[in-house]
């Protein structure tokens, strides 16, 4: 369980939006604009102008990954931030980042997460040069279309309800905020190719699902949509890292129990929680497939698995789709 709320404190934004819209976006948003405008000259500052932007696919799922290319000249990636949004939803300014094509060329891309409850309907895909303006940035489209989600009822213990008190959620959020918007690795990937699944274990709660949690009397105490994906594997399997990157966490938190958190570089994020042992210590490199902890039962949960979340500035995205999207290893 990771994203949570009492129905009468909170409304039905899900947590995974309040990270990315609320708190962390604006953060990374304004970094970026620091950084990229600190390390141009003047004269680059300027010059050079966005061509277009387009999205890989024109449909994207609720809760799923975009993954955009912006054709620019005579301006480099730190002076250029890309926007995805609606109507209803306000977005910052995110990073765009260069990467090496098989022909000696390059790619200007950038990621962004469409939240588990994200409003239907078109979004607008835009970037721009410095100084960031929506009217100077080339622009194209996104169908957004239901997640087809599903529901699940999930009764915890008695001794467990304390975890769903509306502070404790609030404090283990603003913890990850903290921990992710440190932004350890830098703007560049770190990967090359599909994540890998950490553990083998057959799904027992996917990714956005509706969730309702009950106490011991079968009253619904407190409701959410999960971000992550819950995989059962037996107590003490190794858990592996997705892809390359740096440990930005390992330590205990009230909900997520023993977990570690892999900075994989371009504000990418997987989250491993509910660990019995952690194997690794923040500031590690870890290459793909490296053990960083073991499958426990700790925190809020009701017997042995991996809760795995995949983070895009913020937002939690489907972590199956990175490890079946092939342009999301950017190769």
């Amino acid at each position: 369980m990771t994203a949570w709320r009492l129905r009468s404190r909170f409304s039905r934004r899900s947590v995974a939006s309040l990270v990315g819209a609320a708190v962390l976006a604006p953060l990374a948003s304004g970094r970026l604009a620091a950084s990229a405008a600190a390390s141009l000259a003047p004269a680059e500052r300027r010059s050079g102008q966005v061509l277009s932007v387009a999205a890989t696919s024109g449909v994207v799922r609720q809760g799923r990954t975009v993954l955009a290319e912006i054709e620019a000249e005579g301006i480099s990636a730190e002076a250029i931030g890309l926007r995805l949004g609606s109507a209803e939803h306000e977005p910052a300014w995110l990073p765009v980042f260069c990467v090496a094509r098989a022909d000696g060329g390059t790619r200007l891309l950038a990621l962004a997460g469409v939240p588990v409850d994200a409003p239907l309907g078109v979004w607008r895909v835009s970037a721009s040069a410095l100084p960031f303006s929506e009217a100077a940035a080339g622009g194209g489209v996104v169908e957004v279309i239901d997640g087809g989600l599903a529901l699940q009822r999930v009764v915890f213990a008695q001794e467990l309800m304390s975890l769903l008190e509306p502070e404790v959620g609030e404090e283990e959020r603003l913890t990850m905020l903290t921990v992710m918007a440190a932004g350890i690795t830098g703007p560049q990937p770190r990967w090359h190719g599909a994540f890998r699944q950490p553990v083998v274990g057959r799904i027992v709660t996917s990714h956005g699902a509706r969730r309702d949690y009950l106490n011991p009397a079968g009253q619904v105490v407190a409701q959410s949509q999960h971000g992550g994906v819950d995989l059962a594997a037996p107590l003490g399997v190794p858990i592996a890292a997705a892809a390359t990157g740096v440990v930005a966490f390992a330590g205990r938190w009230s909900i997520r129990g023993n977990v570690v958190v892999v900075d994989h570089g371009a504000d990418v994020h997987t989250v491993h929680a509910h660990a019995s042992e952690l194997l690794v210590a923040a500031g590690q490199e870890v290459g793909q497939g490296q053990a960083l902890a073991r499958v426990g039962t700790t925190g809020l949960s009701t017997g042995p698995h991996l809760h795995w979340e995949v983070r895009v500035h913020g937002i939690a995205v489907d972590p199956l789709e990175w490890t079946q999207r092939e342009e999301l290893g950017l190769l």
